[in-house]
């Protein structure tokens, strides 16, 4: 390709930190035994941090109730399972049931459970309701354990009043049977000591 208009430069150059005195061209010895071109300092500049969001909080996020697994044997105790008490591959198995795809429950909800409990239970083909009662047996093992763990007398969230993902469940809408809505009726009553 021809060009006919000159090249011209769009950016101007960029200064540099280091610059050399006049002598460093003088041309006439450049390979003297001493530094020939010296070097002037000037202020660096002080770039500004780099700022970032702070990451969003994920709700029911509460360390505290994952940081009681550590420590612990696996609670899930599928057949196969070889856990031993202070495994290494124990995880907290937060509970699947109640949520979307995506979304996480409370951190109230979990057991902790080896690296292969953990994945028949998340990943696996067997059937919901023997995970869900699995699940379940762990954790009314577990519950009592992590309280006295934390330090929790009376002051156990009650399980009955809130749903999987935290919130508490709306009164008066029976949820489930009716043989449940009873037992979340006395259950509340107990909590608030009527």
């Amino acid at each position: 390709m021809l060009r006919l208009s000159p090249l011209t430069r769009k950016t101007p150059l960029r200064a540099t930190g280091a610059r050399r005195t006049p002598q460093a061209f003088a041309g006439e010895d450049r390979r003297i035994s001493e530094p020939v071109a010296t070097l002037t300092r000037q202020a660096t500049l002080q770039r500004a941090a780099i700022k970032r969001r702070a990451p969003k909080k994920r709700a029911g996020h509460a360390p505290q109730y994952t940081a009681a697994c550590k420590g612990e044997s696996c609670y899930l105790g599928f057949p196969g399972c070889r856990s031993y008490p202070e495994d290494p591959t124990v995880v907290p198995a937060h509970q699947n049931e109640g949520k979307g795809m995506g979304l996480k429950v409370h951190d109230r909800f979990t057991v902790p459970a080896c690296h292969f409990c953990h994945a028949l239970y998340d990943q696996s083909g067997i059937a919901r309701e023997i995970k869900r009662s699995t699940w379940d047996w762990a954790y009314t093992r577990w519950e009592p354990v992590r309280a006295k763990k934390l330090g929790e007398k009376d002051g156990i969230p009650s399980t009955a009043s809130v749903d999987p993902m935290g919130k508490p469940k709306k009164v008066g809408i029976p949820t489930g049977s009716p043989r449940e809505a009873a037992a979340i009726e006395f259950s509340e009553e107990q909590a608030h000591g009527q």
